[in-house]
């Protein structure tokens, strides 16, 4: 198994295509077109685990100067609850030792429809959590999906105003001025902010 950073915008786009629009719920999932103009501005980074015969997960990040997003994380399906996320998480470490902060969005278990709904997004923080990622009071909402905010174990912890303020900058950096006027809300306990 190993880490391979994407260089090439067809495979990007097959990922997107055969990958992620079954991984992620329509509302979940950004235009191509947004992620390709981050990837083509290098804001955008994309990585898979991966064996000499297939790709068993991928990781796409956005950054904006040394913060980055952890935007999308999946393990293929026939490879799920095997360890990889946790094993992709920690490899992935490696390739962001220079870092002030990541972050990661997970969809908020207070905003789920059903009980169901909410016991998966509880297990969905819960793995962050036991990778290491401290919980912040940042709450979002990205095209009418709603995340809680994980801060990776990178240095120094931010206060909430601070991780508010990264994340929004990062999305400032990928989407364009009028989804993020319009798509993009957070919500930070420091400063009431909207």
């Amino acid at each position: 198994m190993r880490i391979r950073k994407l260089t090439e915008q067809a495979e990007i786009a097959r990922i997107y295509d055969e990958k992620m629009k079954q991984d992620f719920p329509p509302n979940e999932l950004k235009p191509f077109s947004s992620i390709l103009r981050a990837w083509e501005g290098r804001k955008y980074y994309c990585y898979v685990l991966e064996t000499d015969v297939e790709i068993l997960g991928y990781a796409y990040f956005a950054r904006n100067g040394c913060s980055y997003l952890l935007d999308y994380l999946a393990i293929a399906g026939e490879h799920r609850d095997q360890g990889l996320g946790t094993v992709f998480l920690s490899q992935l470490a490696d390739c962001f030792q220079a870092t002030d902060c990541i972050l990661v969005e997970a969809e908020d278990p207070d905003a789920a429809q059903n009980q169901q709904n909410a016991e998966l997004r509880e297990r969905r923080l819960n793995f962050y959590r036991k990778c290491g990622y401290r919980l912040t009071d940042v709450k979002t909402s990205v095209f009418g999906a709603d995340y809680r905010i994980l801060e990776a174990p990178t240095g120094k912890a931010h206060t909430a105003e601070e991780t508010a303020k990264i994340y929004a900058e990062i999305y400032r950096t990928i989407l364009p001025d009028r989804f993020y006027r319009s798509e993009f809300r957070i919500r930070c306990p420091d400063t009431g902010k909207r």
